[in-house]
């Protein structure tokens, strides 16, 4: 019985001190449950703002070649990766002991190499020589963009 008027006078304590029970001094439970949906709404609101403002970040364009000597003479140069993978390449120079040339197709010797897995061949002296190999890019504005993709002794 004694555990029964001690339950009692706990729910009537708990129930005197519910914020929306004293007469006007705090917000009604369906304001309450109002408010929150209010505040979900405006909340939503600026994180679909901020996120509507995101892009991706701008990759720099990047080039990856492949070089393999053929014989004394001759190295193949092979593009293996552009990134991204939209980007344009206008052609591909190469640096050795006797100037800079254009790098042309194996196949069509009066095309430049320019795209994925497209071959061209080197002509050097000599064994030990060091070769320099750049993409050349055109950027959006027009303007062209250098990048070393190969710079060694082969």
């Amino acid at each position: 019985m004694r555990e029964r008027k001690t339950r009692g006078k706990l729910l009537k304590i708990l129930w005197e001190r519910r914020v929306y029970k004293t007469g006007g001094r705090g917000v009604p439970p369906a304001g309450s449950e109002l408010l929150m949906v209010m505040v979900c709404l405006i909340m939503a609101t600026l994180v679909l703002t901020w996120a509507s403002r995101l892009e991706p970040p701008d990759l720099p364009q990047q080039t990856t070649v492949n070089l393999v000597r053929l014989d004394r003479y001759t190295v193949a140069c092979t593009i293996h990766t552009i990134l991204p993978p939209d980007a344009r390449i206008d052609f591909l120079t190469y640096t050795n002991a006797t100037g800079t040339f254009i790098l042309n197709q194996m196949v069509n010797e009066t095309e430049p190499i320019n795209d994925v897995g497209e071959s061209g061949i080197i002509y050097v002296r000599n064994y030990n020589e060091h070769v320099k190999v750049v993409t050349v890019f055109s950027g959006d504005d027009g303007s062209s963009k250098n990048q070393t993709v190969f710079d060694r002794v082969i």
